[in-house]
């Protein structure tokens, strides 16, 4: 046990581990080990791999990699186990503040955003971050319906048209993104 002690092996983040009651034959640190309370991350064992000389593989940036600078900024995850697209969830109760979903033509997408109210920044900061709408004109065309009738409409924007519905009752707020190519019909 000291041997091994001395050599670091029976250390955690800089600290010793405590023997407990482990005998001659059983599991060192194991045995009357408070719990720790620090959160270990994904950039702590890249920090430690950098000391040890071990390069890590990069990390996959899954399917939608512009998601994942939002997800970050706002401490959310990403889901994108669907096949068109994907939703910004809430870590802790895993709860979809935001769908992303492609259409067939890669172009156009249309945007849940739950709760609309505390959500639209994070919506709007999606959208923008797909680079292909100025997202200063969407914004403009969701308030030209905002106050509209109500109907839902289309409104243009610089090579296509967006269309908003407002949430109704537990309904998300659905913001759609109609891109054309040159030559496509409008």
């Amino acid at each position: 046990m000291k041997l091994l002690s001395e050599k670091g092996v029976t250390t955690f983040m800089g600290k010793p581990s405590v023997k407990g009651n482990a005998g001659a034959t059983g599991m060192v640190g194991i045995v009357d080990v408070p719990p720790e309370t620090i959160e270990i991350t994904d950039e702590m064992f890249d920090e430690l791999a950098k000391e040890k000389g071990i390069q890590n593989p990069e990390r996959d940036p899954g399917k939608y990699p512009y998601a994942n600078e939002v997800a970050k900024k706002y401490d959310l995850k990403v889901d994108d186990s669907g096949s068109t697209g994907f939703s910004l969830r809430d870590k802790a109760t895993n709860y979809t503040l935001v769908d992303l979903t492609m259409h067939e033509n890669n172009r156009s997408f249309t945007v849940n955003v739950y709760d609309y109210d505390n959500n639209k920044q994070l919506a709007f900061d999606i959208i923008e971050s797909t680079g292909k709408v100025d997202i200063n004109e969407v914004k403009e065309a969701i308030e030209k319906q905002l106050n509209s009738n109500g109907e839902p409409q289309y409104w243009e924007i610089t090579g296509g048209l967006v269309e908003f519905e407002g949430p109704t009752g537990d309904v998300p707020a659905v913001i759609r993104i109609y891109l054309f190519e040159d030559g496509d019909n409008q």
